[in-house]
C-alpha cells in the first residue's frame, strides 16, 4: 500500500505569501502604468492646447488690422457710415489691436451679458481687429470693410453691396471683407473636473456675441505689448501703453493646466504683427 505526503501548512503558508506578494506586484505595477499613462495624456492635452493657441490667437494678433492690401495705419481715412457703431466695434479710432480691463467689458452696456458673466477677473484681455476676405454672401447685418488702401469704408450690408452708399468709387479690385472685432480672454466653461474644481478655458467672443471656446484648460493669460525693434524693443502691460499704433508685437503668456491631474505649466508666444498682401 502507498502512502501519499500532501502539503504541509507551513508549505501552503508559503505559497499563499509568495501569491500575496506577486499579486500585490502586479496590482502596484498595474496602478503605476495606469498614473504614467494618465500624466502622459494630460501632458498631450497640454501640448495639444498650446499648438491650438499658437495657430488660432497667433495668426489673429499676427495679421491684426489688415484690410486688403495691407495692415491698417492712421494715414488711411476711415469712413463709417450710418447703422454702424463705430464705438461698439472698436473703429472710433480705429486701433487693429488693444488691451482693455474687465471694468471696462462690464462697464459697457452693448457687451454680451454671456461676455460679462464668463470672464475671469484676473485675466487680460486683447481686442482684436481685421477682415476677413468675403468669398461668400455674408449675413444680413454684417459689417463689412470696403477698401483700396487709401480709403476704407465700413457699412452694414442688408441685401446687396450699393456703389451709391460708398464714399468713393472704388476701383474693380477694392477689397471687400467682413469685419472681425474680437476679444480673447479666459472664462469660465460652467463645467466642472471629476474633482469638483472648475474648468477654465480661452474664449474668443465677437461683438455680435458669437463665442468660441478655444482652448480647454487655460486658467490664466497675461499680456504684454512690445513696442520698437531688436535691442531697443520695450514691454509693458495695456496700461502701459501709449500709442497702440506703434505695437510692434505681442508677447502672450498662458497657464495652461490637466483637466483631472495636477499638472500645470506656463508657455510663453511672441508674435511680430505682420503685413499681408492680398490682392
Amino acid at each position: 500500500m502507498r502512502h501519499f505526503k500532501g502539503t504541509t501548512l507551513v508549505e501552503l503558508m508559503v505559497s499563499l505569501a509568495i501569491s500575496a506578494f506577486l499579486c500585490l506586484f502586479c496590482i502596484q505595477l498595474f496602478t503605476t502604468i495606469k498614473q504614467i499613462f494618465s500624466k502622459q495624456h494630460a501632458l498631450a492635452h497640454i501640448q495639444e492646447n498650446a499648438r491650438v493657441i499658437q495657430s488660432l490667437l497667433g495668426d489673429a494678433i499676427a495679421f491684426s488690422g489688415n484690410i486688403g492690401c495691407s495692415a491698417f495705419t492712421p494715414e488711411i481715412a476711415v469712413s463709417i457710415h450710418e447703422g454702424v457703431d463705430g464705438n461698439h466695434y472698436g473703429l472710433i479710432p480705429f486701433v487693429p489691436i488693444i488691451g482693455v480691463s474687465e471694468e471696462k467689458i462690464k462697464n459697457n452696456p452693448l457687451s454680451p451679458k454671456t461676455l460679462t458673466m464668463r470672464i475671469l477677473s484676473e485675466s487680460d484681455i486683447i481686442w482684436i481687429k481685421s477682415t476677413k476676405s468675403k468669398k461668400q454672401k455674408a449675413f444680413k447685418n454684417t459689417v463689412i470693410a470696403v477698401s483700396d488702401c487709401a480709403q476704407v469704408d465700413f457699412i452694414k450690408i442688408s441685401d446687396k453691396l450699393e456703389e451709391g452708399i460708398l464714399s468713393k468709387k472704388y476701383p474693380e479690385n477694392k477689397f471687400v471683407g467682413a469685419l472681425t472685432s474680437q476679444l480673447f480672454y479666459v472664462g469660465d466653461t460652467g463645467r466642472k473636473n471629476n474633482k469638483g474644481n472648475p474648468i477654465y478655458a480661452l474664449y474668443s467672443t465677437d461683438l455680435n456675441d458669437q463665442t468660441l471656446e478655444l482652448a480647454e484648460g487655460v486658467k490664466a493669460l497675461k499680456i504684454l505689448y512690445g513696442t520698437g525693434v531688436g535691442h531697443a524693443r520695450t514691454y509693458g502691460n495695456f496700461e502701459q501703453v501709449t500709442d497702440w499704433n506703434q505695437i510692434s508685437c505681442v508677447k502672450v503668456s498662458v497657464l495652461l493646466s490637466a483637466i483631472e491631474e495636477e499638472i500645470q505649466s506656463w508657455w510663453t508666444y511672441e508674435w511680430p504683427l505682420k503685413r499681408k498682401e492680398v490682392f
